[in-house]
């Protein structure tokens, strides 16, 4: 202890300083203004920490926060994004009117509608619960759109070196459907196991 008197020493011969009397009802009302300016919000949703990372597994497994899921859903999105924009320059030179082809020249504008349908339910999910609950209904649409898609494009295509990647892109899509609808789920248990605990 005789180490620190020196420091005890200094900390009291420090005068005492009597803040103004409305110095705490100054700072409510300045925290309070900041809270309505639009900057400020969108600079407090960017700078705050974050309760969980980037884990897909776990976020199927323990759940996981509304911004995580955000993040799921515009990652989602992107991929989508760009298969659109892929499939619209290599499908631009397809002309031929059979039913396989035309089915086939119409997978860019299905893509990006799915495009489309994950940014919508993505941005949804920070609305509340009635955007959870949106999220969810369009996500099952996308799981349909996608299952229906996929199994008419592996039955229109005959080539089986064609179907491979068909099949590949249905999996991958499907699997992303489920994957949504999971960590959705997975939130929403989560959220109301931590109100029960409270």
């Amino acid at each position: 202890m005789e180490e620190h008197e020196e420091i005890a020493e200094i900390i009291r011969k420090i005068p005492l300083v009597h803040p103004p009397e409305a110095l705490t009802s100054q700072i409510m009302a300045r925290i309070g203004d900041l809270q309505h300016q639009r900057f400020y919000i969108i600079k407090n949703y960017l700078t705050k920490p974050r309760q969980s990372g980037f884990n897909p597994v776990a976020a199927m497994k323990d759940g996981t926060t509304r911004e995580e899921c955000f993040l799921y859903f515009m990652m989602a999105g992107f991929t989508h994004l760009i298969l659109a924009l892929v499939l619209f320059w290599g499908f631009r030179n397809f002309h031929l009117e059979n039913q396989t082809i035309f089915w086939l020249r119409i997978q860019p504008q299905i893509v990006l509608f799915l495009t489309g349908l994950l940014i919508i339910a993505g941005i949804a999910l920070l609305v509340g619960p009635i955007g959870i609950k949106l999220s969810i209904l369009m996500s099952s649409a996308y799981l349909s759109i996608v299952s229906f898609n996929g199994i008419l494009l592996i039955s229109l295509v005959n080539e089986p070196i064609f179907r491979i990647p068909v099949i590949g892109l249905f999996g991958a899509t499907f699997l992303t459907g489920i994957f949504l609808i999971l960590i959705i789920k997975k939130h929403l248990e989560k959220n109301y196991l931590e109100k029960r605990i409270l």
